[in-house]
């Protein structure tokens, strides 16, 4: 490669002129794409939904029934508070569907 790196390329301006234009959309496309993925980040929903997923993951480590269960209620608080609906309705909601 180190014949090539001293290398000189021709192009006519038509075709540096399209290579640069293709360099900008893709840098415009790159920013559209981080912005895209912090936007998502930053969402609540998003950060709950990930804190819920984490916990889930170790309740199914836990060793006692009791440690599972108090991740899993940790959830549903998550859950109540992020989305806005109060504990009491969810609990009363997962009685009505036959619980877990």
């Amino acid at each position: 490669m180190g014949k090539l790196e001293s290398a000189t390329v021709t192009l006519n301006y038509k075709e540096f002129k399209e290579l640069v234009g293709k360099a900008e959309q893709l840098e415009e496309k790159e920013e559209l794409i981080k912005d895209f993925i912090k936007e998502k980040e930053d969402k609540k929903e998003i950060k709950a939904l990930d804190d819920i997923s984490n916990l889930l993951i170790e309740a199914s480590e836990c060793k006692t029934s009791r440690d599972k269960q108090n991740l899993i209620v940790q959830c549903i608080e998550i859950y109540s508070t992020t989305f806005d609906i109060p504990l009491e309705e969810l609990i009363s909601l997962d009685r009505y569907k036959g619980g877990l």
